[in-house]
Order: C-alpha cells, then structure tokens, then sequence
C-alpha cells in the first residue's frame, strides 16, 4: 500500500483530533494542534502535547487519580484515532510515546507494575469508547485541521460545538 504525504497529514490529522476531542469531552479546553510541520514520525503532528498545562501530580487523592485517568484516556485517544481511521496504515511505534505517557501516568495514579497494567488496559478500553461514540466530532475535527493545517483550542471547541451531539455529551 502505497502511503502519500495527503495520507499521512490525514493520520496525523485524525491522531490529534482523538486527543483533541477527547480532552473536550473530559471538561479540558483542548490544546492547539497542528499538522503543518510532520517530521519523521508517521501520523504524528507537530504541536503542543495534548497534556500541556494539565495537573498531573498524584497525591494519593481520589481527585487526583480521576484527573489522571481522564489524561490517560486524553493520551490513548490519539492513537486510537489514527488506527480507527485507517487500521491498515498502523504501526505500533506510532502510539509509542502516548502509550509510554499513559504507563507513567497510570504508575502515578496506582503503583505497582501489575495493577498498573490492567489499570491501562481498563483506560484503553475508556479511550476506544470515546472515540466510537464520537467519532463523527473526531472527523469533523480532523477535516478541519487537514483543511487548515492548525487549530487553536477555541477553533477546535469552535468546531465540536458545531455538532448538536457535543453538546450533549460533555463531561465537563
């Protein structure tokens, strides 16, 4: 399969939609994202971390392991995303560094090397739900930053909000 730069702005497009429309989705304004400059990793963007700004310390609070399952899930939704678009085109590296972010995270929030894992998992699944249950905001999202090449935050609450269904489904 033959893999042109149209299609690989289109999975890194989609890549950061899933974090970006998930992070909505968690009550978090979504951070800037832009496939303008795509270095070598295939079907990853260029722009801010969709973490950036976020607390993510644990304090052994119930709120604070809740902030950090809604980062995890922020950070699976990405790859998600990309591999929900064109399953084909996937390759395991390019989730690599969210999947690495979710790990730390995930040790931060329980501890120890087994729980933690069946803790990813459990997000995973979180993370894969969200984005089948909204995946029409994921393309609306990513149609727009192919089209545009990047979003700030409020074009991207902008163009969720567009959708009747956003509004419904807010956490927030």
């Amino acid at each position: 399969m033959s893999v042109t730069s149209a299609s690989i702005e289109a999975l890194a497009a989609y890549h950061e939609a899933g974090h970006a429309v998930a992070a909505y989705l968690l009550g978090s304004k979504p951070r800037p994202i832009s496939i303008a400059t795509l270095g070598d990793d295939l079907g990853l963007g260029e722009g801010p971390p969709p973490l950036r700004g976020m607390k993510l310390d644990s304090d052994g609070s119930d709120r604070a392991r809740l902030r950090l399952e809604r980062a995890i899930i922020i950070s699976l939704a990405g790859p998600i995303a990309q591999r929900t678009y064109r399953p084909g085109l996937w390759r395991d590296w390019h989730g690599e560094e969210d999947m690495a972010t979710a790990a730390t995270l995930a040790m931060k929030a329980i501890g120890s090397s087994e729980t933690t894992s069946a803790f990813v998992n459990w997000l995973t699944l979180r993370a894969k739900e969200l984005v089948s249950a909204n995946w029409s905001l994921v393309e609306a999202v990513a149609e727009r930053l192919t089209e545009d090449r990047s979003l700030s935050g409020d074009q991207i609450v902008a163009t969720i909000e567009d959708r009747p269904q956003a509004r419904r489904r807010r956490a927030g």
